[in-house]
């Protein structure tokens, strides 16, 4: 597997965000939003698009549509650099695709 970068954080993290997008409705997206706002202050590891669909299958689907399926592959959870991957493309698309007001 290559060395991932920042630029691939940034490039999935808007793919995971187009996928979440495109599994919501409208208003579920619109709640989504809200809700995570809220978060930000109040609980900023949770993120409520998990209260609309199996999100964890969204970043899934966003890795593979990014060309980097191989993140995903084996036993990944054992590798520290995939894991923090993963939780950069999380965190990073919270903050910036996944609340409202950003």
């Amino acid at each position: 597997m290559r060395k991932l970068n920042k630029v691939d954080v940034w490039a999935v993290s808007q793919t995971f965000a187009d996928v979440l997008r495109s599994w919501m409705t409208e208003d579920e997206w619109n709640s989504m939003l809200k809700q995570n706002r809220i978060y930000a202050s109040t609980n900023p590891n949770v993120c409520a698009s998990h209260e609309y669909c199996d999100s964890n299958m969204a970043l899934l689907d966003a890795v593979k549509q990014a060309g980097l399926g191989e993140v995903c592959e084996g036993n990944w959870g054992d590798d520290p650099e995939r894991v923090d991957f993963l939780n950069d493309v999380w965190d990073h698309a919270k903050i910036h695709h996944l609340t409202a007001g950003r």
